[in-house]
């Protein structure tokens, strides 16, 4: 039986060429990284070739996460024996191809740029890393082909302790754009340092802090120029452990204001929790005025402060976004809205909405909760004010006192409510009293065709309005001869895209119409709106009156389409009414200019509608087949009467639209196709002319 000492040589011996072995053979090697295999099932790789003591490679190396997958299809270590006798460990080269990063949200891939596939030392215990060929989810990033390249420096490897620390030099932002939205673009550069700990008994953690310096955001805008907002310095700095990462983010800018945010991340779980807080301070308002059409000036400072919550597939936000001291120019207004003010109450999908603004000396106050559910919005929006100065410029200078309420529910949205016009003054443009009326026939054939909703959520909501306006009679009118005040009420309604309706009485109050020199009383005036508002019927009687008779004007009918006609007290023929209204006295018995006058009038009347009066005109003075008719184009246009004076003498007067100037001809038919032609005019003439037709 051999001896304890026996034993325990062979024992040592045997020990020793076990220990020789692992150390010193590939299969040793094998060996022992299967036991550690066994020992970490998230670990897989294989021996290629070499010895722990000379220098080992290993193939098909991936280490498996909850998170993702990392793996690196070769590696090769070559260290220092020397180092190893001392519980230390000093790298001379790495070699290393195919790093693979593939993470539950995605891939990261990327070559090593060396042909040989080394990571080459800089100098003893560094090494750097350069790849390029980066790709996400099976695309490349940016238009160019990006290069990464880490520079470490020495690793620091104990038994029960290992540091690495990395460096990361300059790298063009542009190798995002392909991630960002169509025409956001990031000009900058950015730069960076790593740091990678670890501790026994611990795991592993690492630190990334990412710096770019004094450059731009880019965003798209509807004018040709884009929006270049600058700023100082922009850094994300990040902890990644096991069961933990701390992302943090942080931007100095004068066009972006200072903010940023903390989040922490567990991506061991799932759905992987979220928290954190969001801070930002300073961001100006102007940039609204290019992102949204109807504005044309925004001023004012938002500012954010919240906590974040959820996971990553659905993030909370619970906090406030407040925009104070803001100045809101819509498109429609000459006037801003000044000390806006909107404060919103954010608590997930809830939203608590406080605000208002000043117009002239009025105040409006805005008021309502909005509450997301699933895409749609919900909730209601109430807006009240008194004394709100509202200016359009020529058009319209009105004093409001709103109470309107927008309901949004199941897609939908609905605005009710009142505005009280409390006083201001309203303008029409004005017009040349020759202009010819478009002819009911007429089409338009570039008008565009209303959009309707896509059935498949092409519109994301559907508007119908029910409002009631009232009109108090300090609003004063004036436009095309017409002065007075306008009262009455009206009742708005549109459903969705459909033609929009208007029901009501708009009044005319001590009104006065001025026309050829004269200043008629308005004794009745009424716009009736009983469908289209394009289309009111027209209740209108404008007098000239003396002790001994009164002589009048009626317009009734449609607004496109009105008919004109003449009254008087006691009787009269038309062409009496008419040269009482303009001259005051009988036909005949004025001046030449007054006579122009009369004339001109019984033009205008058949051009906006008062055909019938000019016919009734010329019969009286023996012409038939009146006519009343437009020719010529640009300078040359003129508004013309013309009708036989006998069966073949044809007399016509035309009036200069847009020049001081008349022209009156008269054509003798010698047969239907030769006729004699005098005209007196601007020039006058003499000719003979003969008509035919061909095909």
């Amino acid at each position: 039986m051999p001896s304890l000492r026996t034993v325990l040589v062979a024992t040592l011996i045997a020990l020793a060429w076990a220990t020789a072995w692992v150390l010193s053979t590939t299969a040793g090697a094998q060996w022992l990284l299967d036991r550690l295999t066994e020992a970490e099932p998230r670990l897989e790789a294989q021996v290629a070739s070499g010895t722990l003591w000379s220098g080992i490679t290993l193939r098909d190396l991936s280490w498996d996460e909850r998170w993702g997958r990392v793996g690196l299809a070769r590696l090769r270590v070559d260290w220092q024996p020397a180092c190893l006798r001392q519980w230390t460990l000093c790298i001379d080269g790495v070699t290393g191809q195919g790093l693979v990063i593939d993470a539950r949200a995605g891939a990261f891939r990327a070559a090593v740029l060396d042909a040989d596939g080394r990571w080459p030392l800089s100098e003893r215990g560094r090494f750097q890393l350069a790849i390029d060929g980066i790709r996400w989810r099976g695309e490349s990033l940016g238009e160019q082909p990006v290069r990464l390249q880490l520079t470490t420096s020495a690793l620091q490897a104990r038994p029960r302790s290992a540091t690495l620390r990395l460096d990361l030099p300059t790298l063009p932002l542009a190798a995002l754009d392909s991630w960002l939205p169509d025409g956001v673009r990031l000009p900058g550069r950015v730069s960076g340092t790593g740091r990678v700990d670890w501790r026994s008994g611990h795991p592993p953690r690492a630190r990334l802090t990412l710096v770019s310096r004094a450059s731009q955001v880019v965003l798209p805008m509807d004018t040709e120029e884009p929006l270049a907002l600058e700023y100082h310095r922009a850094v994300i700095d990040a902890d990644l452990r096991p069961q933990q990462v701390d992302l943090r983010f942080g931007m100095a800018s004068p066009d972006l204001g200072r903010g940023g945010f903390a989040l922490r991340v567990d991506p061991t779980q799932s759905p992987r929790p979220l928290q954190g807080e969001v801070w930002l301070d300073g961001l100006p308002a102007a940039p609204l005025a290019g992102a949204l059409p109807g504005l044309r000036r925004s001023q004012g400072r938002i500012k954010v402060a919240g906590r974040v919550s959820g996971n990553l597939s659905r993030p909370r936000f619970a906090g406030d976004v407040t925009w104070a001291d803001g100045l809101l120019l819509p498109r429609a207004l000459a006037r801003p809205l000044r000390d806006f003010r909107l404060r919103l109450t954010m608590d997930g999908p809830r939203a608590e909405i406080a605000g208002g603004f000043r117009a002239g000396e009025g105040e409006a106050v805005l008021s309502g909760r909005l509450q997301r559910r699933g895409q749609a919005l919900a909730g209601r929006l109430r807006l009240t004010g008194e004394d709100l100065a509202i200016d359009t410029g020529p058009t319209a200078s009105v004093t409001l006192a709103p109470d309107l309420t927008v309901t949004l529910a199941s897609g939908e949205a609905r605005l009710d409510g009142v505005v009280d016009v409390q006083g201001g003054a309203v303008s029409l443009p004005s017009s040349a009293s020759d202009a010819v009326r478009v002819s009911a026939d007429a089409v338009r054939v570039d008008t565009p065709a209303p959009s309707r909703p896509d059935p498949d959520g092409g519109l994301p909501l559907a508007l119908s309005t029910d409002v009631r306006l009232n009109l108090g009679e300090g609003l004063r009118f004036r436009g095309r001869g017409l002065t007075g005040a306008l009262a009455g009420r009206l009742r708005l309604r549109q459903q969705g895209l459909d033609e929009p309706r208007a029901d009501g009485v708009v009044r005319l109050v001590s009104g006065h119409l001025e026309a050829y020199g004269q200043r008629l009383e308005v004794r009745r005036g009424r716009l009736i709106f009983a469908g289209s508002p394009r289309r009111p019927r027209l209740d209108i009687e404008a007098v000239r009156a003396s002790p001994r008779r009164l002589a009048g004007l009626r317009v009734t009918g449609p607004a496109d389409d009105p008919v004109l006609t003449l009254f008087s007290r006691p009787p009269m023929e038309q062409s009496r009414i008419l040269a009482y209204l303009i001259t005051g006295a009988p036909p005949g018995s004025g001046t030449p200019d007054e006579t122009a006058l009369i004339s001109q009038a019984a033009v205008s009347l058949g051009v906006f509608g008062g055909g019938q009066i000019g016919g009734a005109l010329a019969e009286e003075i023996g012409i038939s087949d009146f006519r009343l008719q437009a020719t010529g184009q640009g300078e040359t246009a003129q508004v013309a009467v013309s009708g036989y004076l006998a069966p073949n003498l044809l007399i016509r007067y035309g009036v200069g639209v847009f020049t001081p100037q008349n022209t009156l001809s008269l054509r003798y038919y010698l047969t239907e196709q030769l006729y004699l032609e005098a005209i007196s005019g601007a020039e006058s003439a003499l000719d003979l002319f003969y008509a035919f037709d061909y095909d």
